[in-house]
């Protein structure tokens, strides 16, 4: 799960469902009410989709299977929350991931992917205007069960 940069929308990826979950928080209660239209599926059937990151900004939320080599892109409505998929999307990545951790770093330029099949890490650019991603041909071999991204002050 991932709640937005203003605090108003927390998103969850639906492994056997294949979809996103969008729900508006109470700011004074933390009551979760289901965004209009929710969940949220991509034209293509996921398999077990279960990573789920967002931009810093809130404008694009990415999330990706078990075992897909795609990532799926949305673009996030900010007065209501409700997610479109994305020009383009699905992405395709250089690996079939297995047990993927998608995370955006706080530029909002780059998406992460580790992945365990491979044992790798490697990264997409993300177009700051449409959210669309380019594959990086930039792979690092190494553990990476989980990744974090943070901004050094």
């Amino acid at each position: 799960m991932i709640v937005d940069p203003s605090s108003k929308f927390l998103y969850a990826a639906l492994p056997f469902l294949d979809g996103v979950a969008a729900f508006t928080i109470d700011s004074s209660t933390g009551v979760l009410t289901a965004v209009a239209g929710s969940p949220f599926f991509p034209p293509e059937a996921l398999p077990i989709m279960f990573s789920i990151a967002l931009s810093p900004n809130g404008q694009f939320l990415c999330v990706q299977g078990d075992l897909d080599p795609d990532i799926y892109g949305f673009t996030v409505d900010p007065s209501t929350g409700a997610l479109t998929e994305m020009t383009g999307s699905p992405f395709k990545t250089i690996f079939i991931t297995a047990m993927g951790n998608l995370v955006v770093d706080p530029s909002g330029n780059f998406l992460y992917v580790g992945e365990t099949l491979n044992d790798s890490f490697f990264y997409l650019t993300i177009d700051p205007t449409t959210g669309a991603l380019t594959q990086t041909p930039n792979v690092t071999f190494g553990y990476s069960r989980s990744l974090a991204v943070v901004k050094a002050p």
